[in-house]
């Protein structure tokens, strides 16, 4: 039905000609149908989540794909991006469609939470070397780490960023941030938050460095 309501809407702004005011009007009903077609997605990832499909990957790889789905948004924002992958980082197993879902929504975010010269975001990642003590499957963990000079979140409100349906931005969907929890978590990994208002924000995934399970 949004698919039919916005190919109607764009019929008509192309068909008819419109005053400055009714063209405002119909920019404003399409921005509402885009944001609307968000939300449903997004619930329909939170109500049927997709298995996860292991694949040995290049970390790197990862995240020159997510970086390439959000470079608009980074050079509308006029924010420099910078990678810094340690030069012994193995392939890892993951899924790395959902993995890079979480770093586009992660770095969508940290772009749109600069404003003003000067913005930056820097995606590291590395090998913690850590092997898990409960499941000698696990041969250790890697961290990704986001790292951004935006606005920062609120100490009082960086206990809720995970909840679904909260946002800190006026159209936002609130289930962006809750769904890359769950995919991190699903992966048998965790995300840690670390922000200071006024001077920005790092987010780390840490996941297993090999898959879970027989």
């Amino acid at each position: 039905p949004l698919t039919g309501i916005g190919a109607g809407i764009q019929y008509l702004k192309r068909s008819i000609e419109f005053d400055e005011e009714q063209i405002a009007s119909i920019e404003s009903i399409m921005s509402e149908v885009s944001r609307l077609d968000r939300i449903i997605s997004d619930l329909f990832k939170v109500a049927k989540p997709r298995d996860i499909l292991y694949q040995k990957t290049d970390v790197s790889k990862i995240i020159e794909k997510s970086y390439n789905s959000v470079r608009e948004i980074l050079r509308e924002n006029s924010v420099e991006f910078e990678t810094q992958v340690d030069e012994d980082m193995p392939e890892v197993e993951i899924d790395p469609d959902q993995i890079s879902q979480v770093l586009i929504n992660l770095m969508k975010n940290s772009a749109e939470s600069i404003e003003g010269e000067g913005g930056r975001v820097v995606v590291s990642a590395g090998v913690d070397g850590k092997a898990e003590p409960d499941n000698k499957k696990a041969a250790g963990r890697f961290r990704i780490k986001v790292i951004d000079n935006g606005c920062g979140i609120d100490e009082n409100n960086i206990d809720r960023i995970f909840e679904p349906f909260y946002s800190g931005k006026s159209n936002g969907t609130g289930l962006g941030l809750y769904i890359s929890h769950s995919i991190i978590q699903h992966h048998h990994g965790r995300i840690e938050v670390e922000s200071e208002a006024g001077k920005g924000t790092a987010f780390t995934l840490i996941l297993p460095t090999g898959k879970y399970g027989g």
